[in-house]
């Protein structure tokens, strides 16, 4: 009997932090979606092929490259092109890379890197707090469905691909507006 008290404190204990870790990440917190305009950006990226799970080193090896070359950035960003829900992940494709400002792409040398200019543009809006690498998993499981109801009770024509932009304390996941 001592047993299962024990036991069943532990599974309490267990479940609150749980709920406690998940609240601190924000998996609780409502999501709040916008049409709002964004952007310029200017974008140095490597194109990758495949699943999205797998751009975490494509992204270090965009940032090495530039903070080789005195390039300082802390900002990133990917467009990912292609619903992985319902496009094979060997035909998902992604541009995922580091921003710059405008003074350093007038120093960067355009013929080493891969660079896409985006200009302002009207996107579907959601912003979610970033704590941790979980903070990303929790934003797509919360800003893509919110995203894409919005943009049918708004009657937005589907988009060929998304943003996500990674700033130190959040990500804004968008969705251009056709």
């Amino acid at each position: 009997m001592r047993i299962i008290k024990y036991l069943l404190v532990l599974i309490v204990l267990a479940t609150l932090l749980i709920a406690g870790y998940l609240w601190f990440l924000g998996a609780f917190d409502s999501v709040v979606v916008d049409e709002r305009a964004m952007g310029p950006y200017t974008l140095v990226y490597q194109e990758h092929d495949g699943s999205f799970n797998d751009v975490g080193p494509v992204f270090d090896e965009v940032y090495q490259k530039l903070s080789a070359d005195g390039v300082d950035t802390i900002l990133g960003m990917g467009l990912y092109y292609g619903n992985p829900a319902v496009v094979e992940e060997s035909e998902l494709r992604s541009e995922v890379g580091s921003l710059i400002d405008e003074v350093q792409a007038m120093m960067i040398d355009r013929d080493a890197y891969a660079v896409k200019d985006i200009k302002q543009a009207q996107y579907i809006v959601v912003s979610l707090p970033f704590k941790n690498s979980l903070s990303y998993l929790i934003g797509v499981i919360k800003a893509y469905p919110a995203m894409e109801a919005y943009r049918l009770e708004h009657g937005i024509a589907e988009s060929e691909y998304s943003i996500e932009l990674y700033l130190p304390d959040k990500t804004y996941y968008m969705m251009p507006v056709k």
